[in-house]
């Protein structure tokens, strides 16, 4: 999804690294 893209500022730098690690894996 592309509603994963929009990632929050509020989110943690490992969390949003591995959201776009999930997000190019899949």
């Amino acid at each position: 999804g592309k509603v994963g893209l929009r990632i929050p500022l509020t989110t943690p730098p490992t969390l949003a690294a591995a959201m776009v690690k999930a997000l190019s894996v899949s």
